[in-house]
């Protein structure tokens, strides 16, 4: 009895001194190699965002400059039906370097807020279809502070499309008085096609979620449909589930499309993103096996 309790306290001794040396240097080292990566992996989301938000800057650059070509160059609300129907016409078929066109729909407000002018790509309107409008957003907001105001992201619930509404006050060139609106109905598909396709890491993933964490534009479009979100005070770099319930790395980059809030969000799957962690954490594990084998043989042995 008394030899097996030494061989039994002396066995447990070496594995003691064995193991715990490594324990305790894989806690220590492993917590360190988890919180680099993911300080790392944190930067590098948010570096491959800022660069894609660049597209915005000069997307929404582009839109308002078309506009006030328009509305400087023509005195819109001063000129005949047939010449304000002319111009919007021609307008409407602006696209982009890829020739997508940017409008949907663009109407003409006139400072009592009612309708003159409707164009839709798909559409035709008569002038029992003209509305009023003045209560809406669209106009009060460019009417009463003369400057660009942009509407929420609107989905269309039948092709999940996405638009937003663009407003810009219409200035009479002799007084440069307030003399109504100029609406526009924007595509934002290529924009957001642009944003979503972006590389993230090796399997990560970008969409675009609004201000409250609804997501508006997503590769899998059928989560746009369901009305999936986010939490909405998701801003820093958090270990999260995305919405097949795998852990992910998401980071979150706010940015501005006229007056909305949006955020371009990042997901890299967990295991990419501690990979190296993953691999020092299976390296500890082998040895830690090793030293407790060996341990208990040479106990024996001794």
């Amino acid at each position: 009895m008394k030899k097996r309790s030494i061989r039994t306290r002396w066995t447990f001794s070496l594995i003691l001194l064995a193991l715990l040396p490594l324990v305790i240097l894989g806690i220590i080292v492993g917590w360190k190699s988890y919180t680099v990566q993911i300080e790392q992996t944190s930067n590098y989301q948010n570096e491959v965002a800022k660069r894609a938000l660049s597209e915005v800057s000069i997307f929404t650059h582009e839109l308002e400059s078309v506009l006030q070509t328009v509305i400087r160059v023509n005195n819109l609300n001063k000129l005949s039906l047939e010449k304000q129907t002319a111009i919007l016409s021609k307008l409407l078929s602006f696209g982009d370097e890829k020739h997508v066109n940017l409008f949907e729909e663009l109407f003409l407000i006139d400072s009592a807020g009612l309708e003159k002018v409707r164009i839709d790509r798909l559409k035709i309107y008569t002038r029992e279809d003209m509305r009023e409008l003045s209560s809406a957003d669209v106009f009060l907001n460019p009417q009463v502070n003369g400057e660009m105001y942009y509407g929420p992201v609107l989905i269309n619930k039948e092709t999940g499309e996405p638009f937003i509404t663009l407003s810009a006050p219409t200035i009479d060139l002799r007084s440069g008085i307030i003399d109504g609106v100029l609406v526009a109905k924007i595509r934002l598909q290529a924009l957001w096609d642009a944003l979503t396709n972006i590389q993230v890491g090796e399997t990560g993933q970008a969409y675009i979620a609004d201000k409250m964490g609804r997501i508006v534009a997503h590769r899998n479009r059928s989560l746009v449909f369901k009305g999936a979100s986010i939490d909405p005070d998701t801003n820093k770099c958090n270990v999260e589930k995305d919405f097949d319930g795998n852990y992910v790395l998401r980071a979150c980059k706010e940015f501005q499309l006229g007056d909305q809030e949006l955020r371009l969000v990042t997901d890299t799957p967990l295991s990419e993103a501690l990979r190296q962690t993953i691999n020092f954490i299976e390296t500890i594990a082998a040895l830690l096996f090793l030293s407790f084998t060996g341990a208990i043989v040479l106990g024996i042995l001794v």
